[in-house]
């Protein structure tokens, strides 16, 4: 249910998260660190109980660099 209760909190108001990429641990500042806030979340029907489409898509604010700490994850 956590998920669901951060989904339902970043709905109502995307800018109170931000995201983080490229950090390895949060409690040091690295220079691979990318911050953004989120400028809109895409619904994705979430169902708690069977536990399906529990991704989001964020968009950003700003676009990140993909270096060799940051590159796409391929779904299957």
């Amino acid at each position: 249910m956590r998920g669901l209760r951060v989904q339902m909190v970043l709905q109502g108001n995307p800018r109170i998260a931000t995201v983080v990429l490229g950090a390895y641990d949060l409690r040091h500042r690295e220079s691979s660190r990318q911050t953004f806030s989120i400028r809109s979340i895409r619904k994705n029907g979430y169902h708690p109980r069977e536990h399906l489409n529990d991704l989001l898509l964020l968009q950003l604010e700003g676009e990140d660099n993909f270096t060799s700490s940051v590159a796409l994850v391929l779904r299957p």
